[in-house]
Protein backbone atom coordinates (compact mmCIF):
# COMPACT_ATOMS: atom_id res chain seq x y z
CA UNK A 1 0.00 0.00 0.00
CA UNK A 2 1.35 4.07 -0.51
CA UNK A 3 0.45 6.61 1.87
CA UNK A 4 -2.53 8.67 0.28
CA UNK A 5 -2.56 7.77 -2.81
CA UNK A 6 -2.63 4.59 -5.16
CA UNK A 7 -0.24 3.40 -6.84
CA UNK A 8 0.37 0.58 -9.84
CA UNK A 9 3.16 -0.83 -12.09
CA UNK A 10 4.59 -4.04 -13.89
CA UNK A 11 7.25 -5.94 -12.52
CA UNK A 12 8.62 -9.85 -13.61
CA UNK A 13 5.43 -9.33 -16.05
CA UNK A 14 2.64 -8.92 -12.73
CA UNK A 15 0.51 -6.06 -12.65
CA UNK A 16 0.85 -4.56 -9.23
CA UNK A 17 -1.55 -2.23 -8.07
CA UNK A 18 -1.01 -0.82 -4.51
CA UNK A 19 -4.18 0.72 -2.40
CA UNK A 20 -3.34 3.98 -0.61
CA UNK A 21 -3.15 4.09 3.17
CA UNK A 22 -4.03 6.45 5.94
CA UNK A 23 -1.65 5.34 7.92
CA UNK A 24 -0.56 2.76 10.50
CA UNK A 25 -2.31 1.42 13.93
CA UNK A 26 -0.47 -1.35 15.50
CA UNK A 27 1.86 -2.08 13.02
CA UNK A 28 -1.21 -2.57 10.75
CA UNK A 29 -2.04 -0.49 7.69
CA UNK A 30 -5.56 1.47 7.35
CA UNK A 31 -6.90 1.07 4.15
CA UNK A 32 -10.33 2.09 3.56
CA UNK A 33 -13.04 0.20 1.49
CA UNK A 34 -10.01 -2.26 0.72
CA UNK A 35 -13.37 -5.03 -0.32
CA UNK A 36 -15.15 -2.85 -2.54
CA UNK A 37 -11.73 -2.33 -4.77
CA UNK A 38 -10.98 -6.02 -4.10
CA UNK A 39 -14.16 -7.27 -5.83
CA UNK A 40 -14.12 -4.42 -8.57
CA UNK A 41 -10.65 -6.18 -9.81
CA UNK A 42 -13.30 -9.45 -9.64
CA UNK A 43 -9.64 -11.90 -8.68
CA UNK A 44 -10.33 -15.46 -8.95
CA UNK A 45 -8.58 -15.99 -5.77
CA UNK A 46 -8.03 -13.48 -2.91
CA UNK A 47 -4.57 -14.56 -0.90
CA UNK A 48 -4.70 -13.19 2.35
CA UNK A 49 -1.66 -13.10 5.00
CA UNK A 50 -2.08 -13.60 8.92
CA UNK A 51 -1.47 -12.56 11.57
CA UNK A 52 -3.42 -9.11 10.41
CA UNK A 53 -6.18 -7.07 11.66
CA UNK A 54 -7.00 -5.68 7.85
CA UNK A 55 -7.87 -8.20 6.21
CA UNK A 56 -10.22 -9.92 8.87
CA UNK A 57 -12.65 -6.65 8.54
CA UNK A 58 -13.19 -7.19 4.74
CA UNK A 59 -13.72 -11.05 4.32
CA UNK A 60 -17.62 -11.19 4.99
CA UNK A 61 -17.62 -8.43 1.86
CA UNK A 62 -15.46 -10.48 -0.84
CA UNK A 63 -16.71 -12.74 -3.49
CA UNK A 64 -14.15 -14.46 -4.57
CA UNK A 65 -12.78 -17.53 -3.11
CA UNK A 66 -9.94 -17.21 -0.03
CA UNK A 67 -6.77 -18.44 0.75
CA UNK A 68 -4.98 -17.23 3.93
CA UNK A 69 -1.51 -18.35 4.98
CA UNK A 70 -1.10 -18.30 8.56
CA UNK A 71 2.39 -17.80 9.85
CA UNK A 72 1.95 -16.84 13.39
CA UNK A 73 -0.79 -16.15 16.73
CA UNK A 74 -0.56 -12.63 17.77
CA UNK A 75 1.26 -12.46 20.93
CA UNK A 76 1.88 -10.33 23.84
CA UNK A 77 -0.33 -7.74 22.78
CA UNK A 78 -3.10 -7.36 25.40
CA UNK A 79 -6.32 -6.03 24.74
CA UNK A 80 -5.58 -6.05 20.90
CA UNK A 81 -4.51 -9.24 20.70
CA UNK A 82 -7.91 -10.64 22.51
CA UNK A 83 -9.98 -8.41 19.70
CA UNK A 84 -7.82 -10.24 17.12
CA UNK A 85 -8.29 -13.31 18.37
CA UNK A 86 -11.95 -12.89 18.54
CA UNK A 87 -12.20 -10.97 15.10
CA UNK A 88 -10.56 -13.77 13.51
CA UNK A 89 -12.57 -16.70 15.15
CA UNK A 90 -15.37 -14.64 13.84
CA UNK A 91 -14.54 -14.82 10.51
CA UNK A 92 -12.58 -17.73 9.86
CA UNK A 93 -16.08 -19.32 8.32
CA UNK A 94 -15.10 -16.88 5.26
CA UNK A 95 -11.82 -18.36 4.69
CA UNK A 96 -11.87 -21.33 1.94
CA UNK A 97 -8.38 -22.59 2.91
CA UNK A 98 -5.61 -21.80 5.10
CA UNK A 99 -2.36 -22.84 5.20
CA UNK A 100 0.30 -22.94 7.56
CA UNK A 101 3.94 -22.90 7.14
CA UNK A 102 4.78 -26.04 9.09
CA UNK A 103 3.33 -28.96 10.57
CA UNK A 104 4.59 -27.67 13.90
CA UNK A 105 1.95 -24.21 13.43
CA UNK A 106 -1.37 -27.12 13.69
CA UNK A 107 0.11 -27.97 17.22
CA UNK A 108 0.53 -24.83 18.31
CA UNK A 109 -1.67 -23.04 21.40
CA UNK A 110 -3.29 -20.74 19.23
CA UNK A 111 -7.11 -20.49 17.66
CA UNK A 112 -6.51 -22.24 14.58
CA UNK A 113 -6.88 -25.75 15.58
CA UNK A 114 -9.38 -24.79 17.77
CA UNK A 115 -11.70 -23.24 14.94
CA UNK A 116 -10.59 -24.56 11.57
CA UNK A 117 -11.51 -28.50 10.28
CA UNK A 118 -8.45 -30.61 9.55
CA UNK A 119 -9.50 -30.82 5.85
CA UNK A 120 -9.27 -26.69 5.11
CA UNK A 121 -5.53 -26.64 6.45
CA UNK A 122 -2.72 -26.65 3.96
CA UNK A 123 0.59 -27.25 4.67
CA UNK A 124 3.59 -25.50 2.71
CA UNK A 125 6.69 -24.41 4.30
CA UNK A 126 8.78 -21.55 3.27
CA UNK A 127 10.93 -21.69 0.57
CA UNK A 128 13.38 -19.39 -0.62
CA UNK A 129 15.67 -18.95 -3.99
CA UNK A 130 19.27 -19.31 -3.20
CA UNK A 131 21.52 -16.35 -1.91
CA UNK A 132 23.69 -14.53 -4.17
CA UNK A 133 26.94 -13.63 -3.09
CA UNK A 134 29.11 -11.60 -4.71
CA UNK A 135 32.60 -12.44 -2.89
CA UNK A 136 33.98 -14.57 0.15
CA UNK A 137 35.02 -13.21 3.12
CA UNK A 138 38.33 -13.99 4.59
CA UNK A 139 37.53 -16.18 6.97
CA UNK A 140 39.94 -16.98 10.40
CA UNK A 141 40.48 -20.90 10.64
CA UNK A 142 41.86 -20.52 13.99
CA UNK A 143 38.64 -20.02 15.62
CA UNK A 144 35.03 -20.94 16.03
CA UNK A 145 32.89 -17.56 14.45
CA UNK A 146 29.03 -17.77 15.51
CA UNK A 147 26.95 -15.46 12.99
CA UNK A 148 23.12 -13.75 14.10
CA UNK A 149 21.58 -11.25 11.76
CA UNK A 150 17.97 -10.60 12.63
CA UNK A 151 16.16 -7.88 14.03
CA UNK A 152 17.76 -6.91 17.44
CA UNK A 153 14.32 -8.28 19.91
CA UNK A 154 13.82 -9.64 23.20
CA UNK A 155 12.00 -12.74 21.65
CA UNK A 156 15.20 -13.52 19.33
CA UNK A 157 17.08 -14.46 22.76
CA UNK A 158 20.51 -12.98 22.05
CA UNK A 159 20.69 -12.43 25.31
CA UNK A 160 21.11 -16.05 25.78
CA UNK A 161 24.12 -16.34 23.45
CA UNK A 162 25.75 -13.13 24.49
CA UNK A 163 26.27 -14.80 27.87
CA UNK A 164 26.82 -18.02 26.28
CA UNK A 165 30.38 -16.48 25.04
CA UNK A 166 31.72 -16.33 28.85
CA UNK A 167 32.01 -20.05 28.08
CA UNK A 168 32.82 -21.08 24.15
CA UNK A 169 35.87 -20.38 22.61
CA UNK A 170 35.68 -18.08 19.33
CA UNK A 171 33.61 -14.62 18.08
CA UNK A 172 30.60 -13.56 17.49
CA UNK A 173 28.96 -11.53 15.34
CA UNK A 174 25.76 -9.75 15.31
CA UNK A 175 24.32 -8.02 12.36
CA UNK A 176 21.29 -6.23 12.67
CA UNK A 177 19.54 -3.23 14.53
CA UNK A 178 16.73 -2.63 17.21
CA UNK A 179 15.69 -1.85 20.73
CA UNK A 180 17.80 -4.60 22.47
CA UNK A 181 20.79 -3.15 20.92
CA UNK A 182 21.92 -0.72 23.79
CA UNK A 183 20.94 -4.00 26.33
CA UNK A 184 23.17 -5.85 24.39
CA UNK A 185 25.96 -3.86 24.33
CA UNK A 186 25.50 -3.49 27.87
CA UNK A 187 26.01 -7.10 28.72
CA UNK A 188 29.04 -7.40 26.66
CA UNK A 189 30.82 -4.52 28.41
CA UNK A 190 29.39 -5.77 31.83
CA UNK A 191 31.50 -9.57 30.96
CA UNK A 192 34.49 -8.15 29.13
CA UNK A 193 33.08 -9.43 26.16
CA UNK A 194 34.34 -6.69 23.39
CA UNK A 195 36.85 -8.13 22.31
CA UNK A 196 35.11 -11.35 21.20
CA UNK A 197 31.13 -10.30 20.42
CA UNK A 198 31.13 -7.43 17.92
CA UNK A 199 28.32 -5.67 16.32
CA UNK A 200 28.40 -5.15 12.94
CA UNK A 201 24.92 -2.55 12.29
CA UNK A 202 22.04 -3.36 9.78
CA UNK A 203 23.76 -4.77 6.60
CA UNK A 204 22.83 -5.30 3.08
CA UNK A 205 21.83 -9.06 2.20
CA UNK A 206 25.02 -9.76 0.14
CA UNK A 207 26.85 -8.71 3.42
CA UNK A 208 25.51 -10.95 5.55
CA UNK A 209 25.72 -13.77 2.98
CA UNK A 210 29.38 -13.15 2.71
CA UNK A 211 29.39 -13.46 7.06
CA UNK A 212 27.67 -16.57 6.53
CA UNK A 213 30.05 -18.03 4.38
CA UNK A 214 32.85 -17.16 6.30
CA UNK A 215 31.80 -18.52 9.69
CA UNK A 216 31.45 -21.59 11.18
CA UNK A 217 27.55 -21.79 12.87
CA UNK A 218 25.06 -19.29 12.76
CA UNK A 219 22.92 -19.13 15.75
CA UNK A 220 19.36 -17.79 16.30
CA UNK A 221 18.29 -18.82 20.34
CA UNK A 222 14.88 -17.65 19.86
CA UNK A 223 12.55 -17.35 22.93
CA UNK A 224 9.14 -17.52 21.83
CA UNK A 225 6.87 -18.47 19.22
CA UNK A 226 7.18 -15.21 17.80
CA UNK A 227 9.52 -16.50 16.00
CA UNK A 228 7.25 -18.41 13.60
CA UNK A 229 9.72 -19.61 11.07
CA UNK A 230 13.29 -18.67 10.96
CA UNK A 231 13.94 -17.40 7.54
CA UNK A 232 17.39 -16.79 8.76
CA UNK A 233 18.22 -19.81 9.64
CA UNK A 234 16.80 -21.24 6.57
CA UNK A 235 19.29 -18.68 4.53
CA UNK A 236 22.29 -20.08 5.85
CA UNK A 237 21.28 -23.87 5.61
CA UNK A 238 21.31 -23.00 2.29
CA UNK A 239 24.63 -21.82 1.78
CA UNK A 240 26.20 -24.72 3.54
CA UNK A 241 25.91 -23.33 7.03
CA UNK A 242 25.07 -25.28 10.13
CA UNK A 243 22.56 -23.67 12.34
CA UNK A 244 21.59 -23.63 16.27
CA UNK A 245 17.97 -22.97 16.91
CA UNK A 246 15.96 -23.83 20.23
CA UNK A 247 13.07 -25.90 20.92
CA UNK A 248 10.30 -23.78 19.99
CA UNK A 249 6.80 -25.39 19.29
CA UNK A 250 6.84 -23.33 15.86
CA UNK A 251 7.92 -23.87 11.90
CA UNK A 252 11.98 -23.23 13.15
CA UNK A 253 11.17 -27.25 14.84
CA UNK A 254 10.48 -27.89 10.62
CA UNK A 255 13.96 -26.54 9.46
CA UNK A 256 17.13 -27.62 11.41
CA UNK A 257 16.92 -31.10 12.90
CA UNK A 258 19.25 -32.01 15.75
CA UNK A 259 22.65 -33.05 15.07
CA UNK A 260 21.74 -33.63 11.32
CA UNK A 261 22.45 -30.00 10.31
CA UNK A 262 22.88 -28.20 13.56
CA UNK A 263 21.65 -28.48 16.88
CA UNK A 264 18.55 -27.69 18.82
CA UNK A 265 19.42 -26.35 22.33
CA UNK A 266 16.25 -25.43 25.45
CA UNK A 267 15.24 -21.89 24.98
CA UNK A 268 16.37 -19.38 27.83
CA UNK A 269 19.32 -21.14 28.70
CA UNK A 270 22.94 -19.58 27.87
CA UNK A 271 23.89 -23.58 29.96
CA UNK A 272 22.13 -25.57 26.72
CA UNK A 273 23.63 -23.02 24.16
CA UNK A 274 27.57 -23.78 25.46
CA UNK A 275 26.41 -27.52 25.73
CA UNK A 276 24.79 -27.73 22.20
CA UNK A 277 27.96 -26.15 20.56
CA UNK A 278 30.17 -27.56 22.87
CA UNK A 279 28.64 -31.13 20.84
CA UNK A 280 29.28 -30.08 17.19
CA UNK A 281 31.88 -27.76 17.52
CA UNK A 282 34.70 -29.85 15.74
CA UNK A 283 35.66 -28.60 12.14
CA UNK A 284 35.05 -32.01 10.86
CA UNK A 285 31.50 -32.43 12.55
CA UNK A 286 30.41 -28.51 11.35
CA UNK A 287 31.21 -29.38 8.06
CA UNK A 288 29.86 -32.10 7.99
CA UNK A 289 26.32 -30.93 9.24
CA UNK A 290 26.82 -27.69 7.09
CA UNK A 291 26.71 -30.01 4.06
CA UNK A 292 23.15 -31.76 5.27
CA UNK A 293 22.16 -28.47 5.67
CA UNK A 294 22.62 -27.66 2.53
CA UNK A 295 21.01 -31.09 1.02
CA UNK A 296 17.89 -30.34 3.29
CA UNK A 297 17.68 -27.01 2.06
CA UNK A 298 17.17 -28.47 -1.69
CA UNK A 299 15.18 -31.01 -0.23
CA UNK A 300 12.68 -28.95 1.48
CA UNK A 301 12.85 -25.62 1.22
CA UNK A 302 13.31 -24.19 -2.56
CA UNK A 303 11.50 -21.47 -4.25
CA UNK A 304 10.25 -23.92 -6.83
CA UNK A 305 8.87 -26.10 -4.23
CA UNK A 306 6.61 -23.68 -2.85
CA UNK A 307 5.73 -21.68 -5.98
CA UNK A 308 4.48 -25.31 -7.33
CA UNK A 309 2.67 -26.11 -4.40
CA UNK A 310 0.83 -22.75 -4.47
CA UNK A 311 -0.09 -23.05 -8.20
CA UNK A 312 -1.69 -26.50 -7.33
CA UNK A 313 -3.97 -24.67 -4.08
CA UNK A 314 -4.91 -21.62 -6.70
CA UNK A 315 -6.29 -24.57 -8.91
CA UNK A 316 -8.08 -26.54 -7.08
CA UNK A 317 -9.61 -23.00 -5.87
CA UNK A 318 -10.14 -21.86 -9.25
CA UNK A 319 -11.93 -25.50 -10.33
CA UNK A 320 -14.29 -25.19 -7.12
CA UNK A 321 -15.14 -22.00 -8.12
CA UNK A 322 -16.57 -21.24 -4.44
CA UNK A 323 -13.23 -22.59 -2.83
CA UNK A 324 -12.91 -26.00 -1.80
CA UNK A 325 -16.44 -26.91 -1.20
Amino acid sequence: ESRFKMSSYSIDGYHVIKKMRWGRALSTPLSLWLAQEVNRLAPDIVHVHLPNPLPLFMLSHISSPIIATYHASILNKGVAGFLYRYLYQQQLKYIDNVVVTSEEIKQEKNFLKLTLPQKKISTIPIGIKPPVVKKALNDNKNTLCYFFSGRLVKYKGLSYMVKAMKSLPGELLIAGDGPEKKALKKTVNTLGLQNRVKFLGALEKTEIYENILACDLFVLPSISEAEAFGVSALEAMSLGCPVLTTRLNSGVASVNQHLQTGVVVSPKSEKAIVQGIRSISDKDTLTRLGKRAHERYNEHFTYEQMIQSYEKLYKRAAIAGDGFS
